[in-house]
């Protein structure tokens, strides 16, 4: 049989089964509209008490699901305020039960006194209706919360988060303060190059007159300053208030790999700062984290130039000294290059230059490559005591003595390091020092 045909059968098949039922109902005397209206009634009640049972049963579920999580959060929030902790990882019921039980949404937490609406930001799962939730309980009442909220999802990598943040939202970037501007764009920099690519405007400015190119090299965000350097190649060519190129920006506080990117770019490795007198290896010197390899990666290139003096007679050497955490890394790649450590700073020698700015670990550096040194005499035909007598640390001047160093010893001018100084606290030291004979 075909198909439509079939189906006109089976409906021929039921009209008669109503008929038939309408006529026995009619001979056993039943009145069957009546009937028919009580049965519809009666179906309605059941299926209400089934849809009211499938509610409660919906409900009851949901409810120990609700106890579930709120255990969980319970369990796990650790120090953390249960509300934060809620935002970071759940949803917006057990958010808004916790504030039903007393959670405070104003409450700030850590360091940076975050509220639970920057945790909600990092929610990836739910973060668009917890944030909706807390906005409506008057959370977002400072600009400081627009800025918060965008660098954590930034800081954490959630970039569905800063998406939404900029278009459901609307935060524009634009509009924030410079300060935050710039910490936004640093943020970017630093921890997401999608969210740089949204909010960047080459031509901005940032402190003290600094290029969005500058900013970048100087946070060694390499993929960031191509992006930078694609939408606006003129940037490159830019040299900063104090006369530093962008390359010398890279050896400063970038890494072999950006120096070698600029290189490529057309930079000038020999480029002198024309304020400064400063060259590529000054800079490089100073690089706290990069600076060795930085020296090892283009130093052979620039052997001409390892003892040239910038302004204030600094030589490469110099700021490697206080460098501070790379200071005989950088120091031993410079003196691999020819560096002078003979070389003198307004008359004074490596060690005494070391004492005057204070920095214990390399005079220590310099004492174990050259032990004449603390012999020798610096500006004002001044002692090496002298000189740490009117720059007083106790720790170095302890030092200094148990290397031989003679308090007893006379400036040209005929004087005792006690005679010559003015800090009380050396004369305190020395008087201790000679009083007790603790001399070598």
């Amino acid at each position: 049989m075909h198909k439509s045909a079939r189906k006109d059968f089976k409906f021929v098949e039921i009209i008669s089964w109503q008929k038939n039922k309408m006529y026995a109902l009619q001979m056993e005397g039943v009145d069957f509209p009546h009937y028919f209206i009580r049965s519809r009634k009666r179906q309605r009640e059941i299926e209400q008490k089934l849809k009211l049972k499938k509610k409660l049963k919906l409900e009851e579920h949901h409810e120990n699901l609700v106890r579930k999580m709120l255990q969980f959060v319970e369990d796990n929030k650790g120090e953390m305020p249960a509300l934060h902790f809620a935002a970071r990882v759940s949803n917006v019921d057990v958010c808004r039960r916790l504030v039903q039980q007393g959670a405070d949404v104003n409450e700030k937490y850590g360091k940076l006194g975050a509220t639970p609406l920057h945790f909600a930001a990092l929610n990836t799962a739910h973060g668009d209706g917890l944030i909706d939730f807390f906005l409506r309980k008057g959370l977002w009442k400072r600009p400081y919360d627009r800025f918060a909220i965008l660098k954590a999802a930034c800081r954490y990598g959630d970039l569905e988060m800063v998406k939404w943040l900029l278009e459901e939202v609307e935060i524009d970037v634009n509009l924030f303060e410079e300060r935050e501007k710039v910490q936004v764009l640093g943020q970017a920099a630093q921890e997401s190059e999608q969210l740089f690519k949204r909010v960047a405007n080459t031509k901005i400015k940032i402190e003290r007159r600094m290029s969005l190119l500058q900013f970048c090299v100087m946070r060694n965000r390499l993929n960031a300053a191509k992006f930078v350097h694609a939408k606006d190649g003129d940037l490159i060519n830019e040299i900063n208030e104090d006369g530093l190129t962008v390359l010398h920006l890279a050896a400063m506080f970038g890494s072999v790999t950006m120096c070698r990117w600029l290189i490529d770019q057309g930079q000038n490795l020999y480029a002198i700062n024309e304020k400064t007198c400063a060259n590529f290896l000054h800079y490089a010197a100073q690089n706290t984290t990069n600076g060795e390899d930085i020296i090892k990666a283009f130093g052979k290139k620039l052997r001409g130039l390892v003892n040239q003096t910038a302004v204030k007679d600094f030589a490469p050497l110099h700021f490697a000294m206080i460098n501070g955490p790379q200071h005989d890394k950088v120091a031993e790649a410079l003196l691999e290059l020819g560096a002078d450590l003979s070389v003198k700073w307004n008359g004074n020698n490596l060690l005494h230059f070391c004492i005057i700015f204070r920095k214990l670990k390399c005079a220590k550096f310099v004492h174990g490559k050259d032990k004449n040194q603390i012999k020798e005499k610096g500006g004002a035909e001044n002692t090496t005591l002298h000189l740490a007598a009117n720059h007083f640390e106790k720790e170095m001047c302890a030092w200094l003595v148990k290397q031989g160093a003679d308090p007893r010893e006379l400036t040209a001018g005929g004087k005792s390091v006690l005679e010559s100084t003015f800090s009380a606290k050396a004369k305190k030291f020395f008087r201790f020092i000679i009083k007790s004979k603790i001399l070598r």
